[in-house]
């Protein structure tokens, strides 16, 4: 019968690993690039806007130096408030499960005062427009990364469908840890402490594995030189990345170390056990 209730612990033990397993990930996952808060943070923390404006101004100004239009002060159009602005609400639809899409209205509006400020010809101000568009494209590809809409216009439905998938599970995420818990105390109510073991194997593994993780990714990954789409971007990922490895790897060492005293705990009592009887 021992062995019976021994071998059913193990196989709760391991069913518990795998949903704490689970509800860690989902539940850092929740916090960090499902989360728009969390995403506009890091947009901060990175100096994101102010490098795309960098980025943007190299790349305008070539084609206002090859046009003539050297007058156009295009830094009081693109600054970083307006950057700032465009790209939040870019975020702000992807994580409402809109459609992303640009609004370049404002942009040209104040393309075009500036255009009625110059003494331009007809066929000047014709030429003017040519590259005005060419400017806003540039914007929209740089700020909302309109290369890449197709894709983009996906995101808005995959987070969607993640958070209520995440919704209608969370309930079950958080019982299921406690039901399988309870199991294993009631499958070896005699002896609680060895209990209190199976529960501590259950979060070793967990933290080693987690820990684990860790250490294989920044071992086998050079992440501080990823480099996705462009500087700002690259700048942001890593530290959405790095930020989730450090999260993982407190959570794995706290797991660690409650496992490794639920596991000293049933040990000891075994071991107390073995003297009364050769006692």
């Amino acid at each position: 019968m021992k062995i019976v209730i021994k071998i059913i612990s193990y196989i709760i033990a391991f069913i518990l690993m795998l949903i704490i397993l689970a509800g860690i990930l989902i539940g850092i996952t929740t916090k960090t690039v499902l989360s728009q808060t969390y995403v506009i943070n890091k947009l901060e923390e990175t100096n994101f806007y102010e490098k795309v404006q960098k980025n943007l101004l190299i790349k305008e100004k070539d084609y206002i130096e090859q046009s003539g239009l050297e007058e156009l002060n295009i830094e009081k159009i693109f600054t970083v408030e307006q950057i700032r602005k465009d790209v939040n609400n870019l975020f702000n639809q992807m994580y409402r499960g809109k459609i992303v899409s640009f609004n370049e209205n404002n942009i040209k509006q104040q393309l075009d005062n500036q255009l009625d400020k110059m003494n331009l010809t007809t066929a000047e101000k014709k030429e003017a427009d040519q590259i005005f568009e060419t400017i806003i494209n540039t914007y929209s590809t740089e700020v909302t990364y309109g290369t890449y809409s197709q894709y983009l216009n996906n995101v808005p439905k995959a987070i969607t469908k993640i958070n209520n998938t995440i919704s209608e599970f969370s309930i079950v995420m958080y019982i299921l840890p406690i039901i399988f818990t309870v199991i294993i105390l009631i499958i070896n109510r005699k002896q609680i402490k060895i209990g209190l073991k199976y529960i501590g194997i259950s979060l070793l593994a967990n933290g080693i594995l987690l820990i684990g993780i860790n250490i294989y990714i920044k071992t086998n990954m050079d992440i501080s030189n990823l480099l996705i789409l462009n500087k700002a971007s690259s700048d942001l990922i890593i530290a959405i990345v790095t930020d989730i490895l450090a999260k993982l790897n407190i959570v794995g060492i706290i797991c660690t170390i409650i496992g490794f005293v639920g596991v000293v705990i049933g040990a000891t009592y075994k071991k107390e056990k073995h003297k009364q009887k050769h006692s």
